[in-house]
């Protein structure tokens, strides 16, 4: 009888750390890779440029092909201050731009070999 709850106990466990991990990576968003776009747009009003604005987006890639990446921007920002950053995030978010435009941000030797022994780690753990 002492097999069977044990067996209903760890089967339990397993179901209830199973729902935690399910909530806790429910919302994050994986990129292939991060980078930074910048490129200027003209500002008008009226039909009249009035002047140009220097944007630089933080952006995480979606998915790739051989030229292009499809991108989600996690940030943005400009050089003057009363431009409406909404639309031009709105501008390039879940589009596609040419991959050599972007210049990617490249993790360093230490993180990426701190993310693998973590990864090493966790997988023992739940085993």
């Amino acid at each position: 009888m002492e097999i069977i709850f044990l067996f209903v106990g760890i089967i339990i466990g397993i179901g209830v750390v199973k729902i935690y991990q399910y909530i806790n990576n429910k919302g994050e968003i994986k990129y292939l890779r991060r980078g930074i776009y910048t490129n200027s747009y003209s500002v008008s009003k009226l039909g009249l440029v009035t002047g140009i604005v220097e944007v630089q987006f933080e952006i995480g890639e979606l998915e790739k092909n051989s030229d292009k990446s499809k991108v989600h921007v996690i940030n943005v920002s400009t050089s003057k201050t009363d431009s409406d950053r909404q639309s031009l995030k709105s501008m390039i978010h879940n589009s596609w731009i040419e991959s050599t435009k972007i210049e990617w941000i490249e993790d360093s030797i230490e993180k990426i070999r701190e993310e693998k022994l973590n990864k090493i780690l966790n997988n023992g753990k739940k085993s």
